[in-house]
């Protein structure tokens, strides 16, 4: 393959994630995500690139993991940037989940294991809607560590940093690129506002090659992390 095609743009991140615990032995996670890329035309600042909306059922296992049996997201993909596709394709996808949640001294530590089932729109040379029919399988992982910088644990009024690293591999009959084709980096700074809810911004980098191996983004910017949990099964006073 020739030289690749590397395209470097600015982007700006907002993710906001609800822990809903149902029940003591489920919890419901809600997922919003929406991001955003620097628009190249002169004058304007922001363009949408995707909103992804995901929903799973976490359950305990023995020790230090939990299990996501079936999760859902939905894809919303837009435009953007100096590579756009050449259409707009939607995406489902459903998931499967293993994490877990350890400490190291006062640092938390959070390992996730994520296969992803991708179903996006394909269309023929004419435009035409052929329906989701590009299917693709991808794997990705990441580690997450968070350390409290003045107090001993991550309690309400800690300040934290957090670190984390993605980093996804793709298969599919339209992916013809076969090594890790997306790398995800993040350094950032926040609170633990109260019990449950807490906020991190920060420095956000992703490398991302295309599924024909022949372009790449470097995305480079801002990310802010709003997470918050809610316990049903807390008897209220």
């Amino acid at each position: 393959m020739g030289q690749r095609l590397v395209d470097n743009q600015g982007i700006f991140w907002v993710s906001y994630n609800n822990n809903v615990k149902i029940t003591p032995k489920a919890t419901l996670f809600l997922d919003g995500q929406f991001r955003y890329a620097a628009d190249p035309e002169p004058g304007k600042f922001l363009e949408p690139m995707q909103v992804l909306l995901r929903t799973h059922l976490d359950l305990p296992l023995k020790g230090l993991f939990s299990f996501s049996p079936l999760g859902y997201c939905r894809v919303f993909n837009h435009l953007y940037g100096v590579q756009p596709a050449s259409i707009i394709n939607q995406e489902h996808r459903f998931y499967q989940q293993l994490a877990a949640n350890h400490t190291a001294g006062k640092i938390r530590i959070n390992h996730r294991l994520r296969t992803e089932e991708r179903f996006l729109q394909d269309h023929n040379q004419q435009g035409d809607n052929l329906g989701y029919i590009n299917k693709q399988f991808r794997v990705r992982y990441r580690f997450m560590a968070t350390v409290p910088l003045n107090k001993q644990k991550i309690e309400p009024g800690a300040i934290t940093s957090t670190f984390f690293y993605e980093g996804f591999i793709s298969r599919g009959a339209r992916v013809t690129f076969s090594d890790i084709d997306q790398n995800r980096l993040y350094l950032g700074f926040g609170m633990q506002i109260n019990k449950n809810l807490a906020l991190s911004t920060g420095a956000f980098y992703q490398m991302l090659i295309k599924a024909n191996g022949a372009k790449q983004e470097n995305n480079v910017g801002l990310m802010i992390m709003l997470n918050q949990s809610i316990d049903l099964t807390r008897k209220q006073d």
